[in-house]
């Protein structure tokens, strides 16, 4: 057997011994072009611009493109916006800055799953001094207090990070202790980002200041860096440091140009004008009160549901429908979704003076006061368990119930 064995690994492999197929091959022998069905072996998105036989971008500094041709697939024009109130309380019971970590990891990878475009940390018990940390020999102040962080901060700070592109992190983000194991969590890989290479017709940027290398543009504007081989030009003047979305240009003679020319936009216009998920925005509150009277929305919030594991007075989440009783008749254009630490969102509206409400009636806040898991099989339920389950249910429901942006058909109308 021992011949047999050793005849057999000398024995050159050939397209006859239907050996282990590689990118190069295939039932009847090597192909001139490799072909990949699902991308590469690591799950990400295949990127069309790579040359895979040397190993080089295929598109020289000058040559790049800007169409839709992202590797994400554009839906319908959105209006309507979804935010999420999460408790300060979330990561503070995690015993070690590893798991509190981990913890903001899964939320950021559960809100961008689901495409929501804000999300609010409040304060559970407001004046509280609950710290995430409490690193006295750190340098740099923290809230006021030497080098410990609350938690509703350490959590605000950690979703920023993960939200921003790899390539305006360190600009964006100082060396910080509470950053210190963001680099155990997994990349996002959200439509805003963009590899080198990839083609999107927006991008977001960092301004920035003129350089030797990188001199002062002709016609005045603003530097910004976009993660490409070229620095890009704005008409407009910014000063430096400050996040922009970019609209890119299709200029004639613009690959000869030595900036690429853009213009900047609301961090709306991808979602509003062609469907894309363009990452969260992050909002602290002081209270639960403060997510509903600090809105960014002119009008507030058109549509709310509160979730409750301890309330008697709920309605199961899983019978909860576009054709509801509440839902029939309404399109939505800004919802918000309420959750509660440990002790409920309960817990949060008594610690609150400014609502005037008792626990127990806090369902009046919310035009849907919902049990995420009736009947389940553990004592408690922490709130980044009832996110995604909340989400991932209600997803038909915001599709359907969400108002899209009218598309005018030219020649009608008129």
């Amino acid at each position: 057997m021992a011949d047999n064995w050793a005849e057999n690994k000398k024995r050159k492999r050939t397209f006859e011994n239907k050996g282990p197929l590689g990118p190069g091959y295939d039932r009847d022998g090597p192909r001139d072009r490799p072909h990949f069905n699902n991308g590469p072996r690591d799950g990400r998105p295949h990127n069309h611009n790579y040359n895979h036989s040397g190993g080089q971008e295929r598109r020289a500094p000058g040559n790049e493109k800007f169409g839709n041709r992202g590797p994400f697939k554009p839906g319908p024009p959105r209006k309507y916006t979804v935010s999420v109130a999460l408790p300060s309380s979330l990561v503070a019971s995690a015993q070690t800055p590893e798991l509190k970590t981990m913890i903001a990891g899964y939320v950021a990878r559960t809100l961008a799953i689901h495409n929501v475009d804000e999300v609010i940390i409040y304060d559970e018990n407001p004046g509280s001094t609950n710290l995430a940390f409490d690193d006295t020999n750190i340098d740099h102040e923290r809230e006021g207090q030497g080098g410990r962080e609350t938690p509703g901060v350490f959590l605000a700070r950690m979703l920023q990070w993960l939200e921003t592109p790899s390539y305006m992190r360190k600009l964006l983000f100082p060396m910080d202790h509470a950053l210190r194991f963001a680099g155990l969590l997994p990349a996002l890989e959200m439509p805003h980002h963009l590899r080198l290479e990839e083609d999107s017709p927006y991008r977001e940027g960092l301004t920035i200041e003129p350089s030797v290398e990188f001199p002062a543009p002709q016609n005045g504007g603003t530097l910004v860096d976009a993660g490409l081989r070229r620095k890009v030009v704005i008409g407009r003047k910014i000063k430096p440091g400050v996040r922009v979305t970019l609209q890119m240009k299709r200029v004639k003679g613009g690959r000869d140009k030595q900036y690429i020319e853009a213009d900047v936009v609301p961090p709306s216009a991808p979602r509003e004008k062609m469907g894309l998920y363009w990452g969260y925005g992050v909002r602290m509150a002081t209270s639960i009160s403060g997510v509903f009277t600090e809105s960014a929305f002119a009008d507030g919030y058109d549509l709310t549901i509160g979730f409750s594991s301890v309330s008697s007075s709920t309605t199961p989440l899983s019978s909860i429908s576009p054709s509801s009783e509440k839902l029939a008749d309404k399109q939505f254009e800004h919802l918000l979704l309420v959750f509660g630490g440990m002790g409920g969102v309960e817990a949060a509206v008594d610690a609150d003076p400014e609502l005037g409400l008792s626990g127990d009636d806090c369902g009046e806040l919310f035009d849907l006061w919902v049990d995420p898991v009736p009947g389940m099989g553990v004592r408690g339920v922490r709130a980044e368990e009832v996110l995604g389950v909340g989400l991932g249910v209600l997803s038909g429901v915001l599709r359907e119930k969400g108002k899209l942006v009218e598309v005018k058909v030219k020649g009608k109308g008129k």
